[in-house]
């Protein structure tokens, strides 16, 4: 299964996380940015991502990419999908790296659930700069028969993800 959560959402990821390993689950989870090593993005089955295969899956992602355009956090984003491809789990935890609607984690198509975090003034230079303009891009995560847990919103959010939803 497979779950997403947005950009601002460290803590969603680490409760989630904690509570679904304590039960019992093998999670895998990917976040943005990292912490203090870049390992910290790609965590399999509740360890971080050996340095040899970290190395074997961008060095593959690369060779399949042939040279194409690709942002950083895209060729990122695929490696965490090959790495959680190859060693099973239960979960899939994923952290939008910006907004939502054309963040690369959001190619899954029917994630388990979906979760935003509360809207605020970031990354204004790519998301606009008003609440509404934000909270549309973070609403891109929403999809059609998918549970989407929302916190607390600024009315000017709520409407525009209300509307998405519907």
């Amino acid at each position: 299964s497979m779950g997403v959560a947005p950009s601002g959402s460290p803590r969603v990821i680490a409760f989630l996380r904690a509570m679904l390993e304590d039960a019992g689950y093998r999670v895998h989870v990917y976040i943005s940015p990292h912490l203090t090593l870049f390992h910290e993005r790609i965590r399999l089955s509740g360890d971080l991502i050996s340095e040899p295969e970290l190395e074997e899956t961008l060095a593959h992602c690369e060779r399949i990419n042939a040279g194409q355009s690709i942002t950083f956090f895209e060729i990122t984003t695929a490696a965490a999908f090959v790495a959680f491809a190859r060693t099973p789990a239960d979960i899939v935890l994923l952290e939008n790296g910006l907004g939502g609607r054309l963040d690369a984690t959001n190619v899954v198509a029917r994630p388990l659930a979906t979760a935003i975090t509360q809207v605020s003034l970031d990354h204004q230079n790519f998301l606009g700069d008003t609440l509404a303009k934000i909270a549309f891009e973070k609403a891109g995560i929403v999809k059609a028969g998918v549970p989407c847990i929302l916190a607390p919103q600024p009315d000017e959010a709520l409407d525009v993800i209300r509307a998405h939803a519907a």
